[in-house]
């Protein structure tokens, strides 16, 4: 799609003052977005959806000072200032006074990828204390957030029951889709009979003051920890979104750590929160606005399998979200969050670890063990180093296998008890370390599913052949192969039982939209 003409000069660096060394164009549905080294620019599109309106330059310049006004609540080092975009005689330039203004732009910090919070979860490297220092800092930007008999008239109960209306009536036409008939039938019912049994607390909230001029879009993306924390990208364009009890706010934010594996931080994020701000009428809500907030997340993800611009690749991982967005929502409201240990087991050569490897790519937060790990621990074995022992001696011993389960699911149930869900990837052919993964997740609190990979040998045979060739963790052979197949004992009644000829992601795709639908 052809650019407009002042946007597609502005990816030529000299249209800067700075004049960087390079510049990069994003887009969303409303907004251009040209990322440099130091400083990003954001543009407003003229589009209007309705809850949205920028299709005049006054209007635009409007947003995008409210944008900065209310990020600087929040994010007091990013957000710098609006500038123009003039059209000179030397072309199109930012921050010129001179020339015809034909946008404005918002000029904000460019923080760096690796300090998001959404990605530190990834890796696994949030420092310590970090979410508690998150939620005291959002507790004390809620208790200090602007209120008024306007702004408390938006939690009154007949307020929040339109908007769950309208979210109903959004989603209705994704029935079949990303979320079953009888689901969508079961959130709606269970989200009215909570407003009618409630109706008096959320009176009272608005009685209190706790109905404030909030964030409006708080969770993982819009939050960075580059020179303390700086919390981004608040909803400016409708008041409707923004204008919502302290605990709608902050419900997103834990929901989106428990959707991303991590409902560990989501406690600690919410013990922090309700210490500080002595909300202990809020905690009766929590779960009622967690489960809002999937909803309203599953119902965005659905709406991007309707966007020409996305990818097939980007609507299949949109359609999985949604899915998973509408169950967390379920959860929620019928009170059943609880981890799960996902075993995905079969002989060598199957394909189980690319596919536990896929899963592990698919949900955020999940900790991936495996048995070729493990076993590499146990016996101080290097990455890099293969032994390949015959079946059956040194390594591969009885005795050994037996250590490496034990070992295996022990330290499974140390995260599903933390809350945390594990993928646990291993041949599991002794139905004697199936009863070990079964007494695991039952000790543990969590649910338990068996995928069993199956392949046909001569596809395992050439998958075997050219992964000794490469540097992987499995010391598997083709002997290895014939000999558990000796020994194996069948997997009774597995949970699901498929053929791994196929690309891994598209099989982990069909086990989380089957298996995990399964939870509630």
């Amino acid at each position: 799609m052809k650019l407009p003409a002042p946007i597609g000069a502005l990816l030529e660096p000299g249209a800067y003052p700075e004049h960087p060394r390079w510049v990069r164009l994003l887009q969303t549905h409303i907004s251009y977005i040209f990322l440099t080294p130091q400083y990003v620019y954001k543009i407003k599109k003229p589009v209007d959806f309705g809850f949205l309106n920028f299709t005049t330059l006054e209007r635009r310049l409007y947003f995008l000072k409210e944008e900065l006004r209310l990020n600087r609540r929040l994010a007091p080092t990013t957000y710098i200032e609006v500038v123009p975009v003039a059209r000179t005689r030397r072309g199109y330039r930012v921050g010129e006074e001179r020339g015809t203004v034909v946008e404005y732009a918002l000029k904000m910090r460019h923080l760096r990828e690796d300090t998001m919070l959404h990605n530190l979860l990834r890796e696994d490297t949030l420092p310590p204390h970090t979410i508690e220092r998150v939620a005291h800092l959002i507790a004390r930007f809620h208790k200090g957030a602007r209120t008024s008999p306007y702004i408390s008239s938006f939690g009154r109960p007949e307020r929040i029951l339109k908007n769950i209306e309208e979210n109903f009536r959004q989603v209705a036409p994704f029935m079949g889709t990303t979320i079953s008939r009888d689901r969508f039938e079961e959130i709606q019912a269970l989200t009215l009979e909570f407003m009618k049994t409630h109706h008096r607390l959320f009176e009272r909230r608005t009685k209190r003051g706790l109905v404030r001029d909030c964030h409006g879009d708080l969770h993982c993306e819009h939050i960075a920890m580059e020179d303390g924390i700086e919390i981004f990208d608040c909803i400016e364009f409708n008041r409707r979104f923004r204008y919502s009890d302290t605990v709608c706010d902050m419900a997103f934010l834990s929901m989106d750590m428990d959707f991303r594996g991590r409902p560990d931080l989501a406690s600690k994020f919410e013990e922090a929160y309700f210490n500080d701000t002595k909300d202990g009428e809020g905690r009766k809500l929590l779960h009622f606005y967690k489960a809002y907030r999937a909803y309203i997340r599953g119902k965005v993800e659905g709406f991007r399998l309707l966007e020409p611009e996305e990818t097939e690749e980007d609507k299949r991982t949109a359609l999985v979200n949604a899915v998973r967005f509408f169950e967390l929502a379920c959860q929620y409201l019928k009170g059943q969050r609880r981890p799960y240990l996902l075993v995905v087991c079969g002989l060598t050569g199957t394909g189980k670890s690319a596919l536990a490897e896929a899963i592990r790519e698919r949900l955020w937060g999940v900790k991936l063990l495996s048995t070729d790990a493990v076993r590499r621990g146990l016996f101080g074995i290097p990455e890099d180093e293969h032994r390949r022992t015959s079946y059956g001696r040194g390594i591969y011993t009885r005795e050994a296998r037996d250590r490496v389960y034990q070992e295996l699911l022990k330290e499974a149930a140390l995260w599903l008890r933390r809350g945390r869900p594990v993928v646990a990837d291993g041949t599991f052919s002794k139905r004697a370390y199936l009863e070990l993964a079964k007494k695991c997740a039952k000790r543990s609190g969590a649910d338990l599913y068996l995928v069993e990979c199956v392949l046909e040998e001569e596809e395992i045979r050439k998958r075997i052949t050219k992964r000794q060739k490469e540097k992987t963790l499995s010391d598997a052979t083709w002997q290895t192969y014939l000999r558990q197949k000796e020994e194996s004992q069948p997997i009774e009644a597995p949970t699901m039982r498929l053929s791994t000829l196929g690309p891994p992601v598209e099989l982990a795709d069909r086990i989380i939209s089957t298996i995990l639908t399964r939870r509630v």
